[in-house]
């Protein structure tokens, strides 16, 4: 009879062993997942801000004509040089519909639209806001949308605050890694200056 017991005692340990060990792997795979997709939106962050940050930057830069042609809080029209060839490019930033992707679980995440010289790039980074500002030389915001080419010429600063979240949710929990972004770009040639 003991060793019945001994045998059956045996067994209940060990599976409460193998449940323990099965719960640390399910802790471990859940971590792994939260600390992929925080590294993937951190990154995504970091390029989509160097992009947008070098295009803003660079507003006015060999341009004769109007510099700023649209502007709304999602949106903006702009001509630049981003090249050193001096040739002035048209460029626009916008915002895609959230229906818009499809391949991605996150309900929230959209586009952002990119166009250079007539050429559309779409840019999937898990976006979920993206938000533009305007100030004037007195560094008060200018409401939006921006009419005419008197109140675009007002322009001398812009706010940009983005946020991007993972495309998919830690598997477990359903939390969704997000980053956020935000900076005040003032372009030099936005200024009575050209350079």
């Amino acid at each position: 009879m003991s060793t019945f017991l001994d045998i059956i005692m045996s067994a209940f340990i060990f599976g409460v062993l193998t449940l323990s060990l099965g719960r640390v792997q399910v802790n471990m795979n859940n971590t792994k997942a939260q600390n992929q997709f925080s590294y993937t939106v951190q990154t995504n962050a970091v390029e989509l801000a160097r992009l947008v940050e070098h295009d803003i930057v660079k507003i006015g830069y060999h341009v004769t004509g109007p510099k700023i042609t649209a502007a709304d809080s999602s949106s903006i029209a702009f001509n630049a040089a981003l090249d050193n060839t001096g040739a002035s490019t048209p460029i626009q930033y916008s915002v895609g519909a959230p229906s818009g992707l499809t391949e991605t679980s996150n309900p929230r995440d959209f586009v952002l639209l990119r166009t250079v010289n007539g050429n559309t790039t779409s840019i999937n980074f898990g976006l979920i806001q993206f938000n533009l500002k305007y100030f004037d030389a007195q560094n008060a915001i200018i409401p939006t949308p921006i009419i005419g080419s008197a109140q675009l010429d007002k322009i001398r600063g812009i706010r940009i605050r983005f946020s991007i979240q993972s495309s998919e949710s830690v598997p477990v929990d359903t939390v969704w890694e997000s980053v956020s972004w935000e900076k005040t770009i003032l372009p030099r040639n936005l200024s009575n200056l050209n350079y």
